[in-house]
């Protein structure tokens, strides 16, 4: 979730009339650091706003009960703060099993061919407006 929103950050910021294209720059000593920067922090704000993630204590030693009732209450989903942790305290074994890892392709049939095509999406993973 955390890339999406900062692709998104990218568009929302830094696209403009006289900058049309935006492309990152993964060498660590580039001058596009400040760019980054800027898309982490909106993409930061917009997933869990820092005033709320700083209120709420949930660190990595948070049980998953406590992390999944944040989320709850955030209306968002307890991947994106299970994945919030792992990237500030550097530990991407914590809080693994929340993250869904796999979730997308058991959506999508490969066969022989390497050809994708998706499956049919069970009722309990669409929404809609009557749902």
């Amino acid at each position: 979730w955390f890339t999406l929103m900062h692709e998104l950050s990218h568009i929302a910021l830094h696209l403009n009339e006289n900058n049309p294209c935006f492309f990152d720059d993964l060498d660590p000593n580039n001058q596009l650091d400040a760019l980054e920067n800027e898309a982490d922090t909106m993409a930061l704000e917009a997933l869990i706003p820092k005033k709320i993630w700083i209120s709420s204590n949930i660190t990595s030693i948070s049980t998953k009960s406590d992390l999944k009732q944040f989320a709850d209450n955030l209306s968002i989903h307890h991947a994106i703060v299970a994945g919030r942790i792992r990237s500030e305290s550097k530990n991407y074994r914590t809080f693994r099993s929340l993250l869904g890892q796999g979730e997308v392709r058991k959506l999508y049939v490969y066969n022989s061919s390497k050809t994708i095509r998706k499956k049919s999406i069970p009722s309990t993973f669409r929404v809609g407006v009557n749902q």
